[in-house]
């Protein structure tokens, strides 16, 4: 195990560079977050509100960084800081042309039963989009069943996906980027939240992985496409390439792999895949002979 700086038996302030700086390589190894690792502002904050979250004192903030060092994932301490550290933002049908764009390569594919894992789903909102997209431009064709996996790091926002209940603002922000209706179609109004209901809501599972560690996805098996959006550009290069081939080897032959519009997929393309247009955007699919995970 790395042997970290000696703490200091002063309570932390702006210019203890030193705990803020452990924090961020802590948090890295952990979470794979390399940006953030690198901005001490940003540390500041990320390191208050998770000595907040955990109900703890700013002088215990080398005993966390300790325990994010070594502890299990199911440590509280570490489940309290997979809530905090990574950035959650999402909306419903962000990038609606992407999805759409994967939605209309998926509608070539012959099989019956399709499977999508949306990899950093955070609250729900991205998988939900799918579910959405899918019963108007998959389901329809031959009957086809698809099945939606969301992954996430953090507990406590795959259990608002859970509960799927979402605010007035976030639904008036996005409600002319999905197919026309949606919200009247899908979402019950509750007070000032909407809760999704029906089809959308049952095809989506959720489960919770760490996307940094080696056996995020085992057990998970093959995916005919993997979105995973706006996480990896949160990542060192070697990092992120680790866990492209990571969600590579869990594509169904032919399957395809979407990272976010701003993200580059590495180079060279992971073995065993080759490189596609959907539409402007590039994407990995993974070769027919492709020997998958799972």
């Amino acid at each position: 195990m790395r042997v970290l700086p000696e703490p200091t038996a002063e309570p932390l302030d702006a210019a203890d560079s030193a705990l803020l700086r452990a924090f961020g390589e802590v948090t890295e190894r952990r979470f794979g977050l390399w940006r953030t690792s690198r901005q001490l502002p940003s540390l500041e904050r990320r390191l208050e509100h998770t000595l907040r979250a955990c109900q703890l004192t700013p002088a215990q903030g080398w005993s966390l960084v300790r325990t994010l060092e070594s502890a299990p994932e199911t440590s509280p301490w570490v489940q309290c800081a997979a809530n905090v550290v990574p950035n959650q933002s999402t909306s419903f049908f962000r990038d609606a042309v992407q999805l759409q764009a994967l939605i209309g390569a998926l509608a070539g594919r012959t099989t019956q039963h399709l499977r999508l894992l949306s990899a950093g789903c955070s609250s729900g909102e991205e998988p939900y989009s799918l579910a959405m997209l899918a019963l108007e431009g998959l389901v329809p064709l031959r009957g086809t069943q698809v099945e939606i996996t969301g992954l996430d790091v953090s507990a406590a926002v795959l259990a608002q996906a859970e509960r799927a209940r979402y605010a007035e603002r976030s639904i008036s922000r996005t409600r002319e980027l999905g197919p026309a209706g949606w919200v009247e179609r899908w979402l019950r109004a509750d007070g000032e939240q909407y809760e999704l209901k029906g089809a959308p809501r049952q095809m989506v599972q959720f489960v919770q992985r760490n996307l940094a560690t080696p056996t995020a996805l085992d057990g998970l098996g093959a995916f005919d496409a993997i979105i995973c959006r706006n996480v990896l550009l949160y990542f060192a290069p070697d990092r992120a390439r680790q866990v492209v081939e990571a969600l590579v080897a869990h594509l169904a032959p032919g399957g395809l792999l979407m990272l976010g519009p701003t993200e580059v997929l590495p180079e060279p393309a992971a073995p065993g895949t080759e490189r596609v247009r959907l539409g402007p955007w590039s994407a990995l699919r993974a070769g027919e002979g492709l020997r998958c995970a799972g």
